[in-house]
């Protein structure tokens, strides 16, 4: 069975412009880093990120946590939230 996550993960890995490896460990989605400039676009990342997210599901049911690395060492930690119930 596909879990949010999981469809989450193949579809950054096939639309997303950043990451050396995208993969799941436990509900969170980790997205390692490659470059000497990564920590300069942690902003664009995020953004990017959020927004393949909401076109792709914009109907959520879970909370999705990502953590970005680079060098094993944690750059940043954000979540995207569960959609909002439509009337």
């Amino acid at each position: 069975m596909d879990t949010l996550s999981s469809k989450v993960i193949d579809m950054l890995k096939s639309e997303c412009s950043f990451g050396s490896g995208i993969n799941a460990y436990m509900k969170h989605i980790l997205i390692n880093l490659d470059g000497a400039n990564a920590n300069e676009n942690l902003r664009e990342l995020q953004t990017e990120t959020t927004g393949l997210v909401e076109k792709h599901f914009p109907v959520r049911e879970e909370i999705l946590p990502f953590t970005v690395s680079k060098q094993d060492v944690t750059v940043l930690e954000f979540s995207i939230l569960k959609s909002l119930p439509v009337e």
